[in-house]
């Protein structure tokens, strides 16, 4: 994982792009959840990604604040994903 590249793509992302890859997953997302989604992501990314302690505490936080279905495909891309972080 090369921290560089993705502070630069973080950096660029907009919130069409979050919620255009959502849609791709199958979820829609409310403005609410996009707002939460791209705050969390533009927020605590170096936190998420260079303390793996604080990824579980990170996930329950964002899950509480969007709905079900919204924070079950978190929890899918998260264990498709972690050992890749």
């Amino acid at each position: 994982m090369n921290i560089f590249f993705i502070e630069r793509y973080i950096g660029k992302i907009k919130k069409e792009d979050i919620y255009n890859y959502a849609y791709t997953q199958g979820i829609n997302l409310t403005s609410h959840e996009l707002e939460t989604l791209y705050t969390y992501l533009k927020n605590y990314y170096k936190v998420f990604l260079r303390n793996p302690e604080t990824r579980p505490n990170l996930l329950d936080e964002i899950k509480s604040k969007v709905s079900l279905p919204v924070a079950n495909k978190l929890d899918e891309l998260y264990y498709q994903y972690k050992d890749k972080i």
